[in-house]
């Protein structure tokens, strides 16, 4: 997103749609490395796919379980802030995209991070999967009744990703958080309810499709 137009004293900021970028990496693994970082998984050849991903999980310090924990940290505080203290959802949404372009070492928006994320905000299809991601974040801090573990932090993974497959398979609880959130998005563009292609197994999908 970039672009100024002068009129007299007063810039004015021009929004153009971001380039598309290639989202293919040589190994799945690389998925989950800054630019410029070596992938977690690099010494593991010949594995199959899953004892690649047992291998990651499994290891005490690794980055997904310290994500897990930072997650269930941020939900936690989060919940200790009085209700009438808590950011608004712009800001709340602002700071989110901040905290996302400093931990993947994005350069800031020339229109500025605030510009940007209201940008982002006003549309959701402009970053679905960024969206739904904070979607859940924030119901998961309002259900305040939901108690949570380092475990359930790994289904919330799939949140970003609903976008940009075919189907998804979620357990009883993230599917009914889906629901909701897709069906209060859909009010503003039906593209963005996405509860067609999410299922509760494997076989309710199966059963779908014949």
């Amino acid at each position: 997103m970039s672009g100024e137009a002068r009129t007299g004293d007063h810039t004015k900021l021009q929004l153009t749609e971001p380039q598309l970028i290639d989202p293919y990496v040589p190994r799945w693994d690389h998925t989950f490395a800054k630019s410029g970082e070596r992938p977690p998984a690099e010494m593991l050849v010949g594995f199959r796919m899953d004892e690649m991903v047992f291998e990651l999980i499994k290891t005490p310090d690794s980055r997904w379980k310290q994500l897990q924990r930072a997650a269930l940290n941020a939900i936690e505080n989060d919940r200790r802030i009085p209700k009438q203290d808590r950011l608004t959802r712009s800001q709340s949404h602002a700071g989110m995209i901040e905290r996302k372009l400093s931990f993947w070492q994005l350069p800031t928006p020339s229109a500025g991070t605030e510009e940007f994320s209201r940008w982002l905000f006003e549309d959701p299809r402009c970053c679905p999967g960024s969206r739904l991601g904070w979607e859940l974040f924030r119901a998961l801090v309002q259900n305040e009744n939901d108690r949570l573990n380092l475990s359930d932090l790994s289904d919330n993974a799939h949140f970003p990703a609903i976008p940009y497959v075919d189907f998804v398979t979620l357990d009883r609880r993230m599917a009914g958080y889906c629901r909701d959130i897709c069906a209060r998005l859909g009010q503003t563009n039906p593209s963005t309810d996405l509860r067609p292609r999410m299922f509760r197994s494997l076989g309710s999908l199966w059963q779908s499709l014949n």
